[in-house]
């Protein structure tokens, strides 16, 4: 596995020919031409640039590399090299982001964990290792030639006495179904799910007064896949009508729990564990697709960690109980401790992105245009394994 921790000594910009310079020591490892080099903007974010050129320099045992740096001038001299010399001068190169799509899952996992212990520190190394999950990002595609039961939008196709779940005396949209034999076929993740027919999703409506969205996700499941066909729109959605329909393909990906996660036993991370625990989560980002639908993995929360939401909005507590006090901080903090323990079993069902399911064929007015965060639907790990999905809780988070 191609992998390399390097340390920068300086850095020259050369904006009109896209081209980065930097003068670095190789601490561990082997760079090589089109291998990805990960500079830190801030303790938060982190870009990868092609390295273009590796050139050994013969006095010293320094090298110079030339990376492929499409970036105004500020982004090198207020927030990268600012970083390098205020905070961090270390950096990370590895394999590039057409090698790694083309690799197979198995090595995609040995090169990652082999970037955990070169980089980890302290416990975040047997952590992560430990907390990989596999996830699904389904990518929505052109609506031509949908041929399978797997899609977004339109109407249901289910068995003939199929009907739409209601939700507070209306009926809920149609968002998508997935056909988990074809899922299972060619990926590993929904093989947990161990099971063959169609999950069906549904969205319940509500009105923010100015605007229309989504409240909460519905599930429906179906273990029928023969005589299906297409479902009415009820009359009382004639008014909002169907999402666009759309065929979609699907990328499997390696996920780890956020860096604020509830999964962590003990005390807290120190700065040199949280500092190296983010940027093996923001290397991952880079290799990863960003804002799709996802199908089980970790959440990639806004605001806190979804997990321990789901379990305060499942039991009514803290800040969803009807009598929250919002000042009263010592009474918050030790509910979330006694939560924090019951609420490992959620696990992340789907995850989307708000605005992502927005044109409704029949509606004037605004449907889930607002909502800029995302949506994620959490089901108990005993329910997942059972197929039941009367149980499961909606979160919604947003900046």
């Amino acid at each position: 596995m191609k992998t390399a921790l390097i340390l920068i000594h300086n850095g020259q910009q050369e904006e009109e020919k896209e081209i980065l310079t930097l003068t670095v020591e190789i601490i561990e490892g082997v760079i090589n031409i089109d291998d990805l080099i990960f500079l830190k903007q801030d303790f938060f974010r982190v870009f990868s640039y092609p390295i273009k050129e590796v050139k050994k320099i013969p006095t010293n045992n320094l090298y110079e590399l030339k990376i492929g740096f499409p970036e105004m001038e500020w982004m090198w001299k207020d927030r990268i090299l600012k970083h390098i010399e205020e905070e961090d001068k270390t950096a990370f190169c590895g394999m590039s982001l057409e090698q790694y799509q083309t690799t197979n899952f198995e090595s995609k996992i040995r090169y990652y964990s082999s970037i955990v212990e070169l980089l980890g520190k302290g416990r975040v190394i047997d952590f992560i290792n430990s907390n990989i999950k596999l996830a699904k990002k389904i990518l929505p595609d052109e609506p031509e030639n949908i041929s399978s039961l797997s899609k977004f939008g339109g109407v249901p196709l289910a068995p003939s006495d199929f009907s739409y779940p209601n939700a507070n005396g209306h009926s809920t949209i149609f968002i998508g179904q997935i056909d988990l034999k074809e899922f299972n076929q060619f990926t590993q993740t929904t093989k947990e799910l161990e099971a063959e027919g169609v999950l069906y999703f549904f969205g319940s409506i509500q009105n923010n007064e100015e605007f229309y969205s989504f409240k909460d996700i519905i599930i429906k499941y179906s273990k029928e896949k023969v005589g299906l066909t297409k479902i009415s729109l009820p009359l009382d959605l004639e008014e909002f009508g169907v999402l666009k329909e759309q065929n979609f393909r699907i990328i499997e990906e390696i996920n780890i729990p956020p860096q604020e996660t509830s999964l962590w036993i003990g005390d807290e991370m120190d700065d040199i564990e949280r500092n190296s625990y983010w940027y093996l989560e923001a290397i991952l980002q880079q290799y990863n697709n960003q804002n799709s639908t996802k199908l089980l993995g970790y959440p990639c929360q806004i605001q806190g960690c979804v997990l321990l939401e789901t379990e305060l909005k499942n039991s009514k507590k803290g800040w969803y109980s009807e009598d929250y006090i919002s000042n009263d901080e010592a009474t918050l903090f030790k509910i979330i401790e006694e939560t924090i323990p019951l609420c490992k079993d959620w696990r992340l069902l789907m995850e989307f992105d708000g605005a992502t399911f927005s044109e409704l064929s029949n509606f004037s007015g605004n449907f889930n245009e607002y909502m800029d965060g995302k949506f994620y639907v959490m089901i108990r790990q005993d329910d997942l394994d059972n197929l039941n999905f009367d149980h499961i809780e909606t979160v919604y988070q947003c900046t």
